[in-house]
């Protein structure tokens, strides 16, 4: 999610008993911004999202 739906998100994830929820905050806006500036952004982010990924499957073993 972007960092301006951060507390939301984490409001609702509280709310559907999910405390502990791993969320990775991208910056906000990203809908006006050209696919390259995007596509950036993500190459930036993407490695934190695979490791969170791996930490979730690790734990859940």
């Amino acid at each position: 999610m972007t960092k301006v739906f951060e507390a939301l998100g984490r409001t609702v994830a509280k709310g559907h008993g999910y405390d502990k929820l791993q969320i990775h905050v991208l910056p906000h806006p990203l809908n006006p911004l050209p696919e390259a500036e995007v596509r950036r952004i993500a190459g930036e982010h993407v490695q934190a999202i695979i490791n969170r990924l791996l930490e979730a499957q690790e734990g859940a073993r």
